[in-house]
């Protein structure tokens, strides 16, 4: 029997397990591997490098 391997990160748990419950994925199949996840993006600190950027691209055009 094949298996299918599966790198899981702890949020995506639960899609899976949801999967197994709806039987779309066989769990004996399956060869699964937690790994790490760093979290979720944090959306004001990209605003923020997002806008310095632009203010630094205006800036470099401005002295050409």
């Amino acid at each position: 029997m094949e298996k299918l391997l599966v790198c899981l990160k702890p949020c995506d748990t639960y899609s899976f397990n949801q999967l197994i419950k709806e039987h779309s994925v066989e769990r004996e199949k399956a060869y699964i591997i937690g790994v790490g996840c760093k979290g979720k993006l944090d959306i004001e600190k990209i605003r923020k490098i997002r806008h310095q950027g632009h203010r630094e691209h205006f800036r470099r055009r401005a002295y050409r």
